[in-house]
């Protein structure tokens, strides 16, 4: 199974727990992401503090879909997201990669928001996890960030559509929503990636290597 142990990126800022000390940083690539569309979804951003444990993509998502986010966390925009691809919760999240464009918490409350000089890092982290996922095609959650991921992932010869952040008002009916899903899928492949090597393969030759 993709996950913690399979990517580890060092970027500043990093991700810091409730506590404030740094911990990895780690994508969620769910089970079926090598067999499918291979689709990375790009968030935007977080904000407040969580434990170690969930303060990572692959933690807190791998929390979440086991029912064991701590009490008093509400998950709001992942459900929102699988409910309007579907078929199910899990389906949808074991066939896709997921990371924020921004690693480290921004702030304590929503309406604290990433800064010119935050977006500048997080476009060294994004070309680094696009060089090791090698996503086919990026949906990537808000209009303001991707004035800032998009050239990153173009410079990448990846095809990618923007969504509108679906909690924002007026907001985004589950039918926006999936047509914007199924808008991206729709889109053709760079020629580069049809002949891909699977990231599980480029992990195997690396350790035999090493």
């Amino acid at each position: 199974m993709l996950g913690t142990s399979a990517l580890a990126y060092t970027a500043m800022p990093l991700p810091t727990d409730s506590a404030g000390t740094p911990v990895a940083d780690c994508p969620w690539v769910g089970e079926r992401y090598e067999d499918g569309h291979r689709t990375l979804v790009l968030g935007e951003s977080w904000y407040g503090s969580f434990p170690e444990t969930i303060a990572t993509d692959d933690g807190y998502i791998r929390a979440w879909l086991a029912g064991a986010l701590p009490k008093g966390i509400r998950e709001v925009l992942y459900p929102r997201l699988s409910g309007a691809v579907g078929p199910s919760r899990a389906e949808f999240w074991h066939g896709v990669a997921f990371t924020n464009f921004v690693i480290a918490s921004v702030g304590p409350t929503r309406s604290n928001r990433p800064t010119e000089a935050i977006y500048e890092v997080a476009k060294v982290r994004l070309a680094r996890v696009l060089a090791d996922l090698r996503p086919a095609r990026v949906w990537v959650i808000g209009k303001e960030q991707s004035t800032h991921s998009g050239p990153v992932i173009d410079e990448a010869g990846i095809v990618w559509a923007w969504v509108r952040f679906p909690l924002s008002a007026p907001a985004m009916t589950h039918q926006e929503l999936g047509a914007s899903w199924v808008a991206l899928q729709a889109l053709p492949m760079a020629q580069h990636e049809k002949g891909h090597t699977s990231l599980r393969a480029r992990l195997k030759n690396d350790a035999e290597r090493s």
